[in-house]
């Protein structure tokens, strides 16, 4: 995070994710895994919040959610001298 913006860091986890688990979630909705409402959720990374999450992809979701909060925890480490090193 230090030597790349924050941007960067989206974009870069984005790319590198976002197609495939396009991809997949179609998949799941063409052999009516999911139904569209879930679908939707899924795509907009929301479906951990607002369940149900789809089988088998609820951890990308996760992971997503786990990058937004990188930024926050990053800026609390630096603010909180307990956790300083």
């Amino acid at each position: 995070m230090r030597s790349q913006g924050i941007k960067d860091f989206y974009v870069k986890r984005l790319v590198r994710i976002y197609p495939l688990y396009l991809i997949a979630v179609v998949l799941f909705f063409i052999c009516k895994e999911n139904n569209g409402i879930t679908s939707i959720k899924s795509l907009f990374f929301v479906s951990m919040l607002y369940g149900p999450a789809p089988r088998t992809l609820w951890f990308i979701t996760m992971i997503m959610l786990f990058y937004l909060m990188v930024p926050f925890l990053l800026s609390l480490q630096k603010t909180s001298k307990l956790y300083s090193i």
